[in-house]
């Protein structure tokens, strides 16, 4: 994550870049996964929070922004920050020591859901290809209608006027 991503004003974080290996070398690259990755996903205000003050006690990287780096000064590897966070913080966190950090990404939707996000909404900010994918993943989740009991008084009776077709 690089300063410049983060809209604290906003309350939203742009993802737009990546590291990617090129040459044996980690670059920050602005070519993502899909189209559909590039995208603005809301910032909750405990985590800008916690992201200002990260940065009032480390400054960021003075070329990249980036503000994780791994202890040599490169951007983090996914086994570097699994050693070097993950792990910790789920201890801490006392959740089961199997918990991924993809389970963040569904806990995530999950808590949107709760707040009856839109569907639409939601797929774009995970970075679905379509609201089929959104819908089939996370659909389960959002609660159904209620059907709304037919009594005697609604059913039409003889005595009711035909209805006119305009």
């Amino acid at each position: 994550m690089c300063l410049p991503n983060i809209r604290f004003l906003e309350r939203q974080i742009a993802v737009e870049t990546q590291v990617k290996i090129v040459n044996s070398r980690q670059v920050l690259r602005g070519t993502l996964k899909t189209p559909a990755s590039r995208r603005m996903v809301p910032l909750a205000a405990v985590v800008a929070n916690e992201l200002s003050d990260h940065l009032a006690r480390f400054p960021v990287h003075p070329e990249s922004q980036a503000l994780f780096l791994a202890p040599q000064g490169n951007y983090l590897k996914r086994n570097t920050f699994n050693d070097l966070v993950w792990r910790k913080a789920i201890a801490a966190a006392n959740l089961p020591p199997d918990t991924t950090f993809h389970d963040l990404r569904n806990s995530f939707a999950s808590l949107l859901i709760e707040q009856a996000v839109q569907l639409t909404k939601l797929s774009r900010w995970m970075s679905h290809k379509s609201i089929t994918e959104t819908a089939d993943t996370y659909g389960h989740l959002y609660p159904r209608p209620r059907a709304v009991p037919v009594t005697p008084s609604m059913r039409p009776s003889q005595h009711d006027p035909p209805l006119v077709r305009v």
